[in-house]
């Protein structure tokens, strides 16, 4: 029986909880129990390019470049995937089924933001402007609409931009804020498709290496 545990998770890395960096709410780096005196709502990501806080490292920007780069070959699938399968006429899907979310309760997927929207209605405005529109209901909640995953029983955020904007739109307002949003259910076939020849990828393109692909 053993043997056959320890073949079953050679095949699948993932058939073991310990071998999951997602079981375990220790190693969850957005994990903030109350109980451990974390805020009561998923920590807020810092803007790129202003001046770090206090305590925060001058050269992190240049740390996460480096990383970035480390990555690229396989941002370069993932990229692609998303391209080929039509990702962005998908998120940009008549909103028709979106459902209204409380903001507090949905989860960033970095650990910082650009200052600027890049692509949409707001292209080109700072984050901040449009926040206090959205504080002043001069900007209605509805027009930022958040395109949402589930994962491990949160919900998950594919604008970051969009959700900073609404989390200081209600700091300024002191009122909490509820979204209008679409919820993904992830797709176990793309995860298995990007586990399988993430390391082979350049194979997979027929070489056509990183940049297949556009991101939103």
């Amino acid at each position: 029986a053993a043997a056959a545990a320890a073949a079953a998770e050679e095949a699948d890395p993932w058939a073991s909880p310990a071998a999951d960096p997602w079981a375990s709410p220790a190693a969850d780096p957005w994990a903030n129990s109350a109980a451990e005196g974390g805020p009561k709502s998923p920590p807020m990501p810092r803007e790129r390019g202003l001046p770090p806080k206090p305590g925060v490292l001058a050269n992190e920007d240049v740390e996460e470049e480096e990383e970035a780069s480390s990555t690229l070959q396989f941002k370069g699938l993932l990229d692609a995937v998303f391209s080929d399968a039509g990702g962005s006429a998908k998120l940009l899907a008549n909103t028709a089924d979106a459902v209204k979310v409380p903001v507090s309760q949905v989860w960033f997927t970095q650990f910082s933001v650009g200052r600027k929207f890049v692509h949409g209605a707001f292209a080109g405005k700072l984050v901040r402007e449009v926040a206090e529109g959205l504080a002043r209901n001069a900007i209605a909640t509805d027009r930022v609409l958040l395109s949402l995953v589930r994962f491990r029983g949160r919900l998950w955020t594919l604008n970051n931009r969009s959700l900073h904007a609404l989390r200081l739109a209600g700091e300024i307002a002191g009122r909490p804020l509820e979204a209008s949003a679409h919820i993904w259910d992830l797709c176990p076939v793309t995860a298995k498709f990007v586990r399988l020849h993430g390391p082979d990828f350049r194979l997979a393109l027929g070489g056509a290496g990183a940049g297949a692909g556009a991101s939103t």
